[in-house]
């Protein structure tokens, strides 16, 4: 990654953004009074503003990284301590596809590579050079990859892990993105997933 502050960093750091979001709103949603308070005090804030204005220029590749662990940990400790709370893997689902119904800008016309670009665009999956997803077939009706490598699993307890939390999580988020779609989305074992036409 570039020594200088350009186009993909912006990119990137929006997709931080994204998660660090989701995280928040499943907290203030389903936990205002308990988990939140909790988030915000065993965890730094993301910096919000104009990027150039506060990421560290001389490690830019570093300070990214940073952030994405920043914001995976967040996420991770949201979900687990909401269900410690009592709260249902159905309640937190269901928050995430409204932030997904939120965030996306797909339509019915929406074909199925352009809502994959539009997940690339918004799913926290590392760094870019960590080339988490690998295409198997990509065209207007079916768009299917394979994840490479869960960069997110360390980040949870073991028992979120065999529950499989963090895909369920974002298997909802994607569920709302596609909400204005004539599409559907597919995970095969948490390890190939598929876009294509209804």
């Amino acid at each position: 990654m570039s020594a200088f502050l350009g186009p993909i960093h912006y990119w990137l750091y929006r997709k931080i953004e994204i998660q660090n979001n989701l995280a928040n709103e499943l907290a203030n949603r389903l936990g205002k009074d308990t988990v939140a308070p909790a988030l915000q005090s065993n965890f730094e804030a993301l910096p919000e503003g104009d990027l150039e204005t506060f990421i560290q220029t001389d490690n830019i590749h570093g300070w990214l990284q940073e952030k994405i662990h920043l914001v995976e940990r967040r996420l991770a400790f949201t979900v687990e301590q909401l269900v410690e709370s009592t709260i249902t893997m159905a309640e937190i689902e269901e928050v995430a596809y409204e932030v997904g119904t939120q965030i996306t800008d797909l339509t019915e016309e929406a074909t199925a590579k352009e809502a994959f670009a539009f997940l690339n665009n918004t799913l926290l999956d590392g760094m870019p050079c960590d080339h988490v997803n690998m295409m198997k077939e990509e065209d207007d009706n079916q768009v299917t990859w394979i994840r490479t490598t869960n960069l997110h699993e360390s980040f949870w307890s073991e028992r979120s892990r065999l529950e499989n939390y963090y895909d369920l999580v974002r298997d909802s988020f994607i569920q709302g993105c596609l909400v204005n779609t004539q599409l559907e989305y597919g995970n095969d074992a948490y390890r190939e997933f598929v876009i294509k036409a209804k």
